[in-house]
């Protein structure tokens, strides 16, 4: 990696490495100690706007003085996760305070350094800084704090609730500090969290089943990973034993250099999600999903002991790249033992969601009847229309399935193929508007170059949305299988790849959105190779009147992708050049073949190194010219990047150069297990389910 103007002088008391404190201006006399006790982001994020004419001086009083009001410097001690329960308000209380009696224990089995932290608590969110360094460690949306306490077995510890609803996780974040102040943080949370709208539980809630709802969750140290083709005669024990050995001697060894660099203990730490979806891996620091692994894809899982090491391993199948893969993770005590039964256990309740849907997963769970309002209403398909192939695998809000559907009023049985993606029946009220709200903008965005919706379903539960069916899948897996398999793309090729997402994020842009979530991952590939983007869970339409989206309050967002502006605390400008600088990320994961960008750092500090100006080195085999377009992406200043119309004519001119050569879908379905759009499938989830038999030999007891 690259550093630009990285100067490790401290200037001003809360300024972090080469930054300096903002000044004031006149107009915030009256206000200044408060200013004052906000952190150097937060004040640059006023500035801006004031300066910027955005906000009068007294509505910047307004919001300073309310946030300064609960600014306090506490010991931050860590979070811990627990499994997320869907409840009315009234059983908050209750579940609160068990799950804040608990996290002390779990706090301190882990042995964690607890950190001097500022928190600032505001209508936008809870903000926790590191006094030391100013990195933020914790920015929790207030849409996502459920409840605050003081612990009853210490008053001098208090504790915030946060609910990662896609991810079927509540975290539990601990602080500790004087009796008083706790009681003030407590105090403040909940009153903001009572001013909240009330998730209030419909009719058809009621009757709807919690689908895909979280069985178990486990912390547990993410060792590795090794591959084998799938048509290797390889006993799954004898792969999980060989896996162990080598992961082992790796681990070793990086312990030491860790050792050296003085690296935090719990670098690899993870959350393992288990439901009848499958598995979800997410990261314990920045709760990205690492690895979504779907149930029909397990093959195998056991634990494994050596000496006083306790580790559970998995292996799933990836159909792209015809191999096994197995997955090594270090658990304490007999937690390998407790995994291994919740995967039997969520493969008991998968059969039995699917025996209750009669083998059709987009059957109505209700009778009840619910309006569909707005430009949807118009974009309704009848259900019967849809007959359902294979799963496809587990998005955020639910599964996706493969589907035909019927295009001359018949009943599914031939038609056009569609991608369906599924609300899961554990679904919140902000998850069930995020899903519809995203459908709402893709039938804005009719375009060649973004996923096409075909339809909703939104009458009775499950609601689903029908979308265009694209058989390559994901780029970024798609880039993934071309490394795997040795298979290269043309530089002329990878122009046309980036000059398609262009071509989509321009019309976007002329559409007066942002999307704010480009990245390989949320590209598709279209049957002819047209590169379409895809997911707009996160796309926001500009403020009347300007060219640009003013986010006011926090948001999470992928660090690795995201524009230095959107590092800022709310307020802050988003436009079409902060969409820019993730496409310049996303042309560097073509260029790797979908490796991760700044792989080498973690995401604890990497929010501080990219404001310094850490930028992504040059991949190897890039021509400098195309290098160049990356480069200009990732200027300091949005107005010095490229719009996308300016991007598109500089990538179809360097195409003049190096010309495309062999479509990417012709490269994937060469020698590919699939073959691209593959015709068989199952028409019954049953009988899919049937097929795994879950090896009763290979867990312990």
């Amino acid at each position: 990696m690259s550093r630009r103007n990285s100067k490790s002088a401290r200037k001003g008391s809360r300024g972090s490495k080469g930054e300096e404190t903002p000044q004031a201006p006149p107009e915030f006399h009256d206000f200044n100690d408060a200013f004052s006790k906000l952190d150097v982001a937060q004040q640059a994020s006023f500035l801006d706007m004031f300066q910027a004419g955005e906000m009068t001086a007294e509505e910047a009083r307004l919001q300073i003085q309310e946030m300064s009001e609960h600014a306090h410097i506490v010991k931050y001690l860590g979070s811990v996760p627990v499994a997320a329960a869907k409840l009315t308000a009234t059983m908050w209380d209750l579940f609160g305070k068990e799950v804040i009696s608990t996290a002390g224990p779990r706090l301190k089995a882990l042995k964690l350094k607890p950190v001097e932290a500022m928190i600032t608590i505001s209508a936008s969110g809870i903000r926790v800084i590191n006094t030391a360094t100013q990195e933020v460690i914790e920015n929790e949306p207030m849409e996502q704090v459920v409840y605050s306490a003081v612990d009853a077995s210490d008053k001098k510890r208090v504790a915030v609730l946060s609910h990662y609803s896609k991810l079927g996780l509540i975290y539990c974040h601990v602080f500790s500090t004087k009796d008083k102040v706790c009681q003030e943080i407590a105090g403040a949370v909940q009153r903001l969290v009572q001013a909240k709208p009330v998730d209030e539980v419909s009719e058809a809630d009621r009757h709807e089943k919690a689908t895909g709802a979280t069985l178990g969750i486990f912390e547990t140290d993410y060792v590795g990973s090794a591959t084998k083709p799938r048509n290797e005669h390889t006993s799954n024990e004898e792969f999980v034993g060989q896996v162990v050995e080598d992961l082992r001697a790796a681990m070793k060894e990086k312990k030491k250099k860790e050792k050296k660099k003085k690296l935090p203990a719990n670098a690899d730490r993870v959350v393992m999600v288990i439901s009848s979806e499958g598995i979800r891996i997410v990261d314990a620091l920045s709760r990205e999903v690492i690895t979504s692994i779907y149930i029909t894809k397990i093959s195998y899982v056991t634990k494994v002991m050596v000496k006083k090491d306790r580790y559970f391993a998995i292996i799933f199948k990836d159909g792209r790249l015809n191999k096994k893969t197995c997955q090594l993770f270090q658990c304490l005590d007999d937690e390998a033992q407790q995994i291994c039964n919740t995967v039997k256990e969520a493969f008991k309740v998968a059969k039995e969601d699917v025996k209750a849907r009669e083998g059709n997963p987009f059957m109505p769970m209700s009778s009840l009847t619910e309006p569909v309002k707005g430009a949807l209403a118009e974009c309704q398909v009848p259900r019967r229309s849809l007959n359902a192939i294979r799963p496809l695998g587990a998005g955020q809000f639910g599964e996706v399935f493969l589907a035909l559907e019927a295009t001359d009023g018949g009943d599914g049985q031939e038609g056009v193929k569609r991608a369906v993606k599924m609300l899961r029946g554990a679904a919140t009220t902000a998850d069930k508007a995020e899903f519809m709200g995203e459908a709402a903008v893709m039938n804005i965005m009719r375009h060649q170059n973004i996923v096409a919706l075909a339809g909703i379903c939104a009458q009775h539960r499950p609601w689903l949305v029908v979308l265009e069916f694209c058989p390559h899948g994901d780029l970024h897996g798609a880039l993934r299988a071309l490394r795997e398999r040795r298979l290269a793309l043309s530089i002329g090729e990878q122009l046309r790849i980036a000059e398609n997402i262009a071509a989509g994020l321009e019309f976007v842009a002329s559409k007066r959105y942002v999307h704010l979530d480009v990245a390989a991952r949320n590209c598709l590939i279209g049957a002819d190779g047209t590169i379409k983007v895809a997911d707009f869970g996160l796309a926001k339409p500009y403020d009347a009147g300007k060219p640009y989206f003013r986010l006011r309050r926090t948001l999470k967002l992928s660090i690795r992708w995201i524009a230095v502006e959107a590092l800022q605390p709310p307020p802050k400008r988003l436009s079409e050049f902060s969409d820019v600088w993730a496409f310049g990320v996303t042309m560097w994961e073509i260029a790797t073949y979908g490796r991760m960008p700044y792989h080498t750092y973690r995401l604890h500090e990497l929010q501080r190194l990219l404001l310094e100006g850490l930028r992504l080195e040059q991949p190897q085999g890039t021509p400098h010219e195309v290098f160049a377009v990356m480069q200009s992406c990732w200027r300091r200043s949005p107005g010095n990047r490229p719009n996308f119309s300016r991007l598109r004519q500089r990538l179809m001119d360097l195409q003049m150069v190096h010309e495309p050569v062999a479509n990417i879908a012709t490269i994937l379905s060469q020698g590919a297990e699939d073959g691209g759009d593959k015709q068989e499938g199952f028409g019954d989830l049953d009988d899919l389910l049937k097929q795994y038999d879950f090896p009763q030999a290979d867990i312990p007891r």
